[in-house]
């Protein structure tokens, strides 16, 4: 699938709009420097600061950034990383007309095809150079591969040269000998070529055989002989080295394996022996305590040491993002983001339905199942190797070790929560909101604050979660069977939030799964720990923020709820994340804390949440009994959170969690039925913004996409008011215009008519309809949106057209939404009109309203132009193609979506061509 956009070509001073068929071939040797020559013509009204130039080249038909010069100076962003530091421009002669490209130390891999694109004022100039690098082989080697039954099998090894060279085979007597099958190269990372091919001998043991290549862009001819018997004396002296080298390796293990079983044992006898004597005044007064009879709780001998280890794993915790990103393959695409073209490429690999076998392929194994709607993207397990790989023996004999292996779970896998932070760091926001919105779809739970990866504090995810787009039947609505659809951004719902407080066993992930499920249809909102790879430990997800919705269905029977809700999940500790916590507290109606135990220092974190507007409660699962330390501790906080016993939930060993489950869902129902705070996540990024959490829709380009679609979409009130007073090309003439059209194609009323003065008649209608829609100017938010198109630059043309499907969309949605419950309404009446019904009925077929109606607007004001124009439009009336074709569909005539038609493909650059995904 081509990437890239190109404009007609042009090489030298040929004039715009050639075809690319005259290419110059540059030939060099690797290591050399080399000039692309590429020249354009000075217009009358040339400025420098002007000038824009981009060097592509193309390798696979796949098109890499190798330089690019625009507003004065050289812009390497993007620039391919093989090419860093190799590349310049001579700046003292653009003036002169000279563009061309000095590539210094050439390698093989730079070969291709190299174009120059020059936009100077309003002419597109393009250039081809064609670049030949060359590299010479080493000598070539023969190796004797096998010996059975007289047989020999000979191999002639060359690597190092670039491009192919060819390798023939003859005896001492230079008789030419026929291979057992052709050469086979293989290219390495560098671009080199290595070049092997075999032959078949049985001749007697002292015969000689000769290798020779032969590589043309060098002159190279080089040749080996070798003796049989040279070649059989020198692989039975590698296989004795071979030998003795693994009875060394064999003796050093045997000695390494019983030092360690030593030193293991010593250091197992003194633990043993401290443990015995350490005194029992050191646990203080919670040793106390635990022994007290009217608790009957054994003692917990380590309660402070899990205080310092906790505290030790948030400060140590996992890999940096860069390490995990190479762990992944990924590291690239940290500062080159992925695209969503990238992921909706088709090719060999997204044809194959193949588990990931490395690290590396995860990633996009969870893209392309998540584009697909699959629920299984969140696999983040490698196929298991072959028997034998992880020291199992074929016959299911596992070897002695004194220490067992690493679990094959943990060794072969990523958490998938990992994997998650990893490709939507790696991902531009158009890609994010993609994969957001299938997520949605696989009803996986939504990251709604990413941690702090690459950036200096968590990111919101708002502009994410924007195109998503939720409906469902509330309790008010049951009996006359509607539903209330919205945009999820803008759903306001009371929000409860779950974290944890230090080490606990209970799953918090599962349980809410449990609670979100209705009766007997659990599903995995949540990754959790008993799920495929959910017992990984998390490397960069620590401190993510997830959320998951609850929409009734109309059962009250089956329903959980019968209202909506948000649920909100903190990844980690909130002792490490105290402004996730923050956060969280500011927007949830109720935060339930997951703990084992509350000790001082938890004690001085939750007595400062006094004063917070969110109720607390305590969901503990203690290893056995509650301690007389974490009663006292929450009797203290009791008037500082208000709380009472119903804000205490105890799990004990003795409660399966079904029934822990029905109380947490009877707590969760209570909640919803008194008067909540309910929020939006456009309400949650106004108190992020207080906080300091950064959002992903905070940047220049969005918002001046934003306001100019907010200018657009402010003037509409009624949609089929609106559409008619706007849009005025598709009203009647256009109607007409498509009969016409339609007629001319099928002649179904031709009649007696001859031919020739039936289309002739027929085509004096069409330019009568053009000429009446030419005479009509674009006005109101049309004319905004058409200069919008001119004036943004492509990332703020995307921005600008996803603003105005939100708000179309939601406009349109709020619209029918009305039309609906009056016709449901009106149908419902006894002696109701027809009249007035089909009125209705019309009504609501006109309200629609999307970007597609203010696209076809456009192109039928530019079918009108070509109309008067015979097929020019005027520069200044053109669109840059770049600026709608990777964002928006076009129509067809035939109502379909498809390429642009020759026509109106002009009025989107001059001289373009396109291929659409």
């Amino acid at each position: 699938m081509l990437r890239l956009v190109w404009f007609p070509v042009l090489l030298g001073c040929v004039t715009a709009g050639s075809e690319p068929s005259d290419k110059s071939n540059v030939h060099s040797r690797a290591g050399e420097d080399v000039t692309l020559s590429c020249r354009f013509k000075l217009s009358s009204d040339f400025v420098l600061n002007r000038l824009r130039i981009h060097w592509h080249v193309f390798r696979d038909e796949e098109g890499s950034v190798v330089h690019s010069y625009y507003d004065g100076a050289d812009r390497l962003e993007d620039q391919q990383v093989e090419f860093k530091g190799r590349t310049k421009l001579f700046l003292q002669e653009l003036a002169e007309g000279v563009a061309s490209l000095n590539l210094s130390q050439v390698r093989p891999s730079d070969s291709g095809e190299y174009r120059c694109i020059i936009v100077n004022s309003q002419d597109v100039v393009i250039g081809s150079v064609i670049l030949h690098v060359s590299a010479p082989y080493e000598p070539p080697q023969i190796t004797l591969l096998s010996w059975e039954e007289g047989e020999m099998t000979l191999q002639c090894t060359s690597r190092g040269g670039y491009p192919k060279a060819e390798i023939t085979w003859h005896d001492g007597n230079r008789n030419q000998l026929n291979p057992s099958k052709p050469a086979e190269l293989h290219r390495s990372s560098e671009g080199v070529f290595q070049v092997q091919s075999r032959l078949l001998v049985t001749g007697p043991e002292d015969s000689t055989f000769c290798c020779s290549l032969i590589h043309a862009p060098f002159n190279q001819s080089l040749s080996v002989c070798e003796r049989l018997t040279a070649l059989m004396r020198e692989n039975e002296t590698e296989a004795e080295s071979s030998g003795r080298s693994n009875a060394w390796i064999f003796a050093i293990v045997g000695a390494v394996v019983t030092a360690v079983v030593g030193v293991g044992f010593y250091m197992y006898r003194r633990r043993r022996r401290s443990a015995q004597k350490a005194p029992r005044e050191d646990h203080g007064e919670e040793t106390a305590v635990l022994l007290e009879p009217e608790h009957g709780a054994p003692r917990e001998q380590h309660a402070e040491e899990d205080e310092v280890s906790l505290q030790n794993e948030a400060e140590g915790k996992g890999k940096s993002l860069q390490d995990f990103l190479v762990h992944l393959g990924l590291e690239r695409h940290q500062s080159r983001k992925l695209k969503l073209n990238d992921i909706l490429e088709i090719n060999m690999e997204t044809l194959e339905e193949s588990n990931p076998r490395t690290l590396g392929e995860i990633p996009w194994h969870f893209l392309r199942k998540v584009m697909a709607v699959n629920g299984r993207a969140r696999r983040s397990r490698l196929v298991p190797a072959a028997p034998g790989d992880n020291g199992i023996s074929k016959d299911g004999e596992e070897p002695f070790a004194i220490i067992p292996p690493t679990s094959p779970a943990l060794s072969m896998c990523v958490n998938p929560l990992d994997v998650l932070c990893a490709v939507l760091c790696c991902s531009d926001t158009f890609l994010q909101q993609e994969i957001l919105l299938k997520m949605s779809m696989c009803q996986f739970a939504l990251p709604l604050l990413l941690p702090a990866l690459d950036t200096p504090t968590c990111t919101l995810l708002l502009w994410a979660m924007r195109d998503i787009v939720r409906n469902w039947r509330p309790l008010s609505l049951r009996d006359s069977r509607g539903f209330r659809e919205e945009n999820l951004v803008l759903t306001s719902v009371p929000t409860f939030s779950f974290v944890r407080l230090g080490r606990c066993s209970l799953s918090k992930s599962k349980i809410l799964n449990k609670v979100l499920s209705a009766p007997q249809q659990q599903h995995d909102f949540f990754v959790h720990r008993d799920m495929e790879s959910g017992n990984v430990p998390r490397a960069i997800a620590e401190g993510l923020v997830e959320i998951s919705w609850y929409f009734p269905g109309g059962r009250e029977s089956s329903d959980p709820f019968q209202e909506p809700i948000a649920v909100i999940n903190l990844r980690g500790d909130i002792e490490s994340h105290q402004l996730q916590f923050s956060f969280l507290a500011e927007v949830s109606s109720a935060v339930f804390i997951f703990a084992e135990r509350i000790s001082e220092r938890k004690y001085k974190l939750l007595s400062s949440l006094q004063g917070l507007r969110p109720k607390f409660y305590f969901i503990l699962n203690p290893r056995s009994t509650i301690t007389s330390k974490t009663q006292g501790f929450l009797n203290e906080l009791a008037p500082l959170l208000k709380l009472n016993q119903s804000h205490v939930l105890v799990k004990d060993n003795t409660e399966n969690d079904s029934d822990f489950v029905t109380r947490l869902q009877d707590t969760l129902a209570h909640l919803t039925k008194q008067p909540q705070r309910a929020v939006s996540i456009e309400d949650m990024a106004v108190t992020a913004r207080e906080l300091g959490i950064q959002l992903d829709e905070d940047c220049e380009e969005c918002a001046e996409a934003r306001k100019r679609a907010d200018e657009i979409a402010g003037e509409i009130r009624d949609v089929g008011e609106y559409k008619g007073r706007a849009l005025t090309l598709q009203g009647v003439p256009c109607k007409r215009l498509a009969e016409v059209e339609r007629e001319l194609c099928q002649m179904k009323q031709q009649g007696e008519t001859p031919t020739e003065d039936y289309k002739s008649k027929l085509r004096q209608e069409l330019l009568a309809l053009r000429t009446q829609q030419h005479g009509r100017d674009l006005t109101g938010g049309m004319g905004t949106f058409k200069v919008s198109l001119e004036r943004l630059s492509p990332v703020e043309t995307h921005y600008f057209l996803k603003w105005m499907k939100f708000r179309l969309d939601h406009i349109a949605r709020e619209n029918l939404s009305k039309l609906r419950a009056e016709y449901k309404e009106m149908y419902s009446t006894p002696g109701h009109s027809p009249e007035q019904l089909a009125k209705l009925d019309e009504l609501i077929a006109a309200s629609s309203l999307g970007v597609e109606h203010f696209m076809r607007e456009l192109g039928q004001f530019y079918e009108a132009e070509q109309s008067v124009y015979e097929w020019w439009i005027p520069k200044d009336n053109r669109i840059p193609k770049d600026r709608t074709v990777d964002t928006c569909p076009w129509e067809s005539p035939a109502g379909g979506t498809a390429d642009l038609s020759v026509g109106r493909e002009e009025a989107f650059g001059a001289g373009s061509a396109c291929t659409l995904d």
